[in-house]
């Protein structure tokens, strides 16, 4: 076949299949990865943000760049029983989060239960303000207190687990919220969300208080 009438084949059957389209599924909305505040927003910050950082590595001096993302130290702050208080009003809120949820209303833009936890916390917020404070993780872990509390009742680990099965049992918890997020119908419905997250809440607890902490 010569190179005209290749190019002629190429085109009739790229016109065919154009031509031949029927109706599509499309998928539900809460598969795509869509925020819950304005998208312009986003779009229009991200831009910005690019441009500045080419501008400014292009026009200031070598040294002046190095200086701008040089690691800057972070205080220290005191331990003690500190963590363990606001750890127990990170439960809280997790808690009445989860309530508003169950029996709140189902629009995921009125209830708070899918803002914060997909839009604030998945998505924004620990990650942004861990990169700018430091460990959070410490001060609002949701399990620490709680587990405090229950271990100040005399409960005590029954079981050891390994530690490497501890770290994949961490992987395989991601890995579920994350298929959750993409193959859940509705990932953004509040009572839906507010279930899975309750389940791992007390889940988790439940394996500290049978496995201990680690």
């Amino acid at each position: 076949m010569s190179v005209p009438h290749l190019a002629l084949a190429i085109k009739s059957a790229v016109l065919l299949l154009l031509l031949s389209g029927g109706a599509a599924h499309a998928h539900a909305s809460e598969q795509g990865l869509v925020l819950l505040l304005p998208t312009d927003i986003y779009t229009r910050a991200g831009a910005a943000v690019v441009a500045l950082t080419v501008l400014a590595l292009a026009v200031l001096p070598d040294r002046v760049s190095a200086a701008l993302f040089r690691a800057l130290p972070l205080p220290r702050l005191p331990v003690g029983v500190l963590p363990l208080l606001t750890s127990l009003g990170s439960a809280a809120v997790l808690i009445w989060l989860v309530r508003v949820g169950l029996t709140g209303s189902r629009d995921p833009l009125s209830n708070p239960m899918p803002l914060f936890f997909w839009t604030l916390w998945w998505i924004i917020g620990l990650v942004s303000l861990t990169g700018l404070l430091g460990d959070l993780w410490r001060w609002i872990n949701p399990w620490t207190g709680p587990l405090a509390m229950l271990r100040a009742l005399g409960l005590r680990p029954v079981l050891r687990l390994p530690a490497r099965a501890g770290h994949w049992l961490a992987v395989l918890s991601f890995l579920a919220f994350a298929g959750f997020l993409m193959a859940d119908p509705a990932p953004a419905d509040p009572a839906r969300l507010a279930q899975a997250v309750g389940l791992y809440w007390l889940a988790t607890l439940g394996a500290a208080l049978v496995f201990g902490p680690r």
